[in-house]
């Protein structure tokens, strides 16, 4: 089947609505923590302020990814379908018992991915720079900002917006020949713009980081995103989400939240 610009879903201004109410929900978490104030601000801004304002930038990204998701989401049959059956009154709970599995699935598989490489790498070169880059990124960070962010803001930035606004316009050229293709291409774009986006903070937290440390924490970042693109195209927009929930718990009980 070839790709068609026009809609295979009737665009929802209530779908998106609320999807942009997920994401602020997910932005405003911040508000939780008790991020540290960078010294030069220190006598500038006060602690509550300080909060406030780290979540500025996470809500105009959400409303920008909104906005982004209302326009190509539906032009690239890409959905949130349980959330869209709620909205209209209609309880899918057999589609979101579908979503849970394979979230599921997805979140085993990318830990025993996770696993592999930490077998396959010599892992005890970067076991120290990974210890120490996640006590820095985890310094004053609410537990529930891990996941309410983690997993509802930077899911709607990403997917929803992001993903949604590649995938239309990567479609428009090679879905001509094959929509598999095309939907590959988007989703590895769409990872390696994560990818890029998550690097500085690896420069700004540790002075000189390994090579290697800079290249598992990028795989592994990928491969995430990757996997989450697809469920998103294949099972919905809460799948993506619930994937990212569940992973994020599980690198919480194994004591590194950073690597994702």
């Amino acid at each position: 089947m070839t790709y068609n610009v026009s809609p295979n879903v009737k665009p929802s201004i209530l779908l998106s609505t609320f999807i942009f109410v997920v994401g602020i929900v997910g932005a405003s978490s911040f508000y939780l923590s008790d991020l540290p104030i960078p010294p030069e601000y220190r006598d500038q801004i006060s602690p509550e302020l300080f909060r406030i304002n780290t979540m500025i930038g996470p809500m105009i990204l959400v409303l920008i990814a909104a906005v982004l998701g209302h326009f190509f989401a539906n032009r690239t049959g890409l959905n949130a379908p349980f959330l869209r059956g709620l909205l209209s009154g209609r309880l899918h709970v057999e589609v979101l018992g579908k979503q849970i599995l394979w979230a599921s699935i997805s979140a085993i598989v990318a830990l025993g991915v996770i696993f592999s490489l930490s077998q396959i790498i010599d892992f005890s070169n970067i076991r120290e720079e990974l210890t120490r880059l996640s006590a820095f990124e985890n310094e004053g960070l609410h537990i529930a900002t891990k996941l309410l962010y983690g997993s509802l803001a930077e899911e709607v930035i990403m997917r929803w917006g992001l993903f949604s606004f590649i995938a239309y316009l990567v479609l428009r050229i090679v879905g001509r020949f094959s929509n598999f293709l095309g939907f590959l291409l988007a989703m590895v774009i769409t990872s390696a713009i994560v990818n890029v986006i998550h690097a500085p903070t690896i420069y700004s937290l540790l002075e000189q980081p390994s090579k290697m440390l800079v290249l598992y924490v990028q795989s592994i970042g990928f491969l995430t995103s990757f996997m989450a693109c697809d469920l998103y195209r294949q099972r919905g927009l809460e799948a993506a989400i619930l994937f990212k929930l569940f992973l994020i718990i599980s690198l919480i009980i194994g004591g590194n939240i950073f690597i994702i």
